[in-house]
Parts: structure tokens; sequence; C-alpha cells
């Protein structure tokens, strides 16, 4: 009976290795050759209902690297889903905090810059999802984005504005 008991646990881990080692194999993970330069996120929620006009969305920029960068940012309105942009579009601006048009932002090394995106809604009934895509680039790399980051809009109709 011993002999029965150690053959068995002998063969369930022997599975339970082969199955660790496959499943780690079959996975894997990617390491990245380069760190990544900047992170761009959300930082605080929108102060206003969804049934405001305009609507501030609260983004900052963090440059992860120990020297100082200029990065660009960049936004356009895109397709919700695979269909084309639905009409009517929402129109949106790039402001510094204080509130001034932003295109572009100087962080020192492994600095955080807050800066606002704030979507502005058409006047119309009709209720559909608006999409902004954000994007950062460096001045060393003026055509591939470092990173990006969608925001994504329900717009209610006029009828519903406050």
């Amino acid at each position: 009976m011993k002999n029965l008991y150690t053959t068995t646990l002998l063969v369930v881990f022997f599975f339970m290795f082969q199955n660790v080692s496959l499943a780690q194999n079959e996975h894997g993970y990617q390491r990245i050759s380069s760190p990544q330069v900047v992170e761009l996120s959300f930082y605080k929620a929108s102060d206003k209902p969804i049934t405001a006009k305009t609507i501030d969305y609260f983004l900052q920029i963090e440059n992860k690297s120990s020297s100082g960068k200029t990065f660009y940012i960049e936004g356009e309105v895109i397709s919700c889903d695979e269909n084309a942009v639905q009409s009517p579009n929402i129109t949106f601006e790039i402001l510094s905090a204080d509130g001034n048009p932003l295109t572009s932002v100087k962080a020192a090394g492994n600095q955080t810059v807050n800066f606002v995106v704030r979507t502005t809604k058409p006047i119309t009934d009709k209720v559909f999802w608006g999409c902004v895509e954000i994007r950062t680039k460096s001045e060393s790399s003026s055509s591939n984005s470092l990173a990006s980051l969608l925001i994504k809009q329900l717009n209610p109709g006029a009828g519903n504005f406050k």
C-alpha cells in the first residue's frame, strides 16, 4: 500500500511539473528590450456629470527616464468600433493645468506633468459614443507614438444636457 501511495504521489508531481513547464513555454512573457520612457494615464475622475455639454478629463504624462525630455501631445477623434466615425463628432482641446492650449510639455527626469483634455458634445438629439485617442511623442521620434490613451464617452443627446 505504501508503495502504491508513493508511486501515485510521484505520478501526480510529474504531471504537475509537466503542466507548469508547458504552461510557461506556451504563454511565456515578452521581455522589453528598451525601458518605457513615458507613461500616459488618468490621474483624476471628471468633476462633471455625463450630461454636461463639456467634460474635462484629467491626464498626466510621467517621464520615466532620468533625463529631461520634451513630449508632444496630440489627439484624434476616432471610431469607437470598426465602422466609420459616427456623426456627429465630438470636439476636444488639449489644455495645460492652467487652461491654456497645449501641444508639448517639458518634463524633468522622473517628473509627472498634469494636463486636461476637454471634450465638447455637439448639439444634437442623437445618442452616440465618441472616442478620442491621445498620443505622446518625443522630439526625437516624430512618427511613432510613445504612449496613447483612449477616452470613450457616451453622449446622451442635447435634450439631456444640464
